[in-house]
């Protein structure tokens, strides 16, 4: 089920090409970082998901996403289409559902919609992000 994301690759790398790269610490916190520090991190972060996600290994291209948007850029909210990407090649459909629809919900204009679109109709008709409720163990 590997996805391939030419396009949102080069509109995400596009949206944070613009940010200054300074030196960072590896153990830096988030809290005491500038907003361009934040936005180098989210940057090196994308980059190594993107490189992750390319070579096949979606968890870790997952994990690399979900810290660049969560923990440094949540504004950027590009960021959703990678993750449920990531999540859908994992077969994680809640959380791809989760990320496809922020995206569309925060993302007014952007040419991956139509795939955000696509992927939603996709988990929808296949029913993997219906969670069936778990019987109760009698007592």
């Amino acid at each position: 089920m590997k996805m391939h994301h030419g396009p949102l690759s080069l509109a995400l790398s596009l949206s944070i090409a613009l940010a200054p790269l300074p030196v960072l610490a590896a153990t830096q916190d988030p809290s005491t970082m500038s907003d361009e520090e934040k936005m180098a991190t989210a940057k090196k972060l994308y980059g190594e998901g993107d490189a992750a996600f390319k070579g096949g290994d979606s968890a870790t291209a997952l994990a690399k996403f979900e810290e660049a948007y969560n923990v440094y850029a949540p504004s950027l909210h590009v960021f959703n289409m990678n993750i449920g990407l990531a999540a859908y090649d994992l077969g994680d459909c809640v959380k791809a559902k989760t990320a496809f629809q922020r995206f569309l919900d925060l993302v007014s204009e952007h040419p991956a919609r139509g795939q955000a679109q696509e992927k939603l109709l996709e988990i929808e008709r296949s029913g993997c992000a219906d969670v069936a409720a778990q019987p109760e163990p009698a007592a």
